[in-house]
């Protein structure tokens, strides 16, 4: 496309026509808006707050009479851009600037350097102390990679007072990445929630051995003797490198009772398991939990 400026005022006086607000297609794809004058060859002239430009009419694919010019173009525009915006706080309860600032505190977790991650935790809790920001929080963490994510959702527990920010937690136990999946894990173990054993659970079945240890764990922390059936189940199908763990917590568990078994020996856990069937009530086997994650499959290790 070639567009000719006009140098000179007796080339202006050269066209013809009367002027209107119109709206020109042209066959770059663009499309504007302005005060157009066409003279007797057929030629173009675009005037948009005093800038004029000529275009030939193989440059134009059509126009159309319209009451647009550039200026109230970029008016409605700008309205559209401030309408949106009215949405957005509504939807996260946080304006454009409060929303650059909680994000660009939680692209500082990308450092490798612990102790930056841990200034930057600092950082947005006392943001989340001065707005609210779980709301907008609970809608950017799903996209947000692993090592943003564990670090956003630790400060999201910790400003979330009401429910340990289980909510949260749940979300993040079934993301795609196996360690936004076992950081949930770990903090479910530390937050209590009514809710949280039987999610917990489920990543004993995780494809990830390092889900599936974060779930033993914490069922440990959760206390969870009701569980002790379907951790037995494990101890037995698990290599020998992963038992002395899952004793641990099954001996904390029952710690106080004098008949816990000392070794990680799965058929004397499974006699203790028959003598405290009246504590521990129905129990679920491996195969029956549904996996955190689609299409995994759990191979004991």
């Amino acid at each position: 496309m070639r567009r000719i400026k006009f140098i000179t005022i007796a080339l202006l006086l050269a066209i013809s026509g009367s002027a209107f607000s119109d709206t020109l297609f042209l066959k770059n794809g663009t499309r504007i808006h302005g005060a157009v004058s066409k003279n007797a060859e057929g030629m173009y002239l675009f005037e948009v707050e005093g800038r004029k430009s000529i275009y030939r009419p193989s440059e134009v694919i059509q126009h159309e009479e319209n009451t647009l010019t550039g200026s109230e173009y970029r008016t409605r525009a700008k309205e559209r851009s401030m309408e949106r915006e009215k949405e957005l706080i509504i939807k996260y309860g946080l304006n454009s600037q409060q929303r650059t600032a909680v994000m660009k505190v939680i692209r500082k977790f990308t450092s490798n350097h612990g102790p930056n991650v841990e200034a930057a935790q600092v950082e947005l809790e006392k943001q989340g102390r001065k707005w609210n920001i779980l709301r907008y929080l609970d809608n950017v963490m799903p996209s947000l990679n692993g090592s943003m994510y564990g670090p956003t959702l630790e400060v999201y527990c910790k400003l979330s007072s009401t429910n340990g920010g289980f909510n949260g937690l749940r979300n993040a136990a079934s993301h795609p990445d196996s360690v936004v999946r076992t950081k949930a894990l770990e903090l479910l173990g530390k937050n209590r929630h009514d809710d949280a054993v039987a999610l917990v659970s489920r990543g004993l079945v995780d494809p990830s051995r390092d889900v599936r240890l974060t779930a033993v764990q914490s069922l440990g922390s959760l206390r969870a003797k009701e569980m002790t059936g379907v951790l037995v189940e494990l101890l037995s199908r698990s290599g020998a490198g992963y038992r002395p763990m899952i004793h641990n917590v099954l001996a904390r568990l029952w710690q106080g009772e004098t008949s816990v078994p000392q070794r990680d020996n799965p058929s004397e856990w499974n006699e203790f398991t028959s003598m405290h069937k009246d504590v521990i009530g129905a129990s679920v086997s491996l195969d029956e939990l549904e996996p955190l994650v689609d299409d995994a499959v759990f191979e004991a290790g």
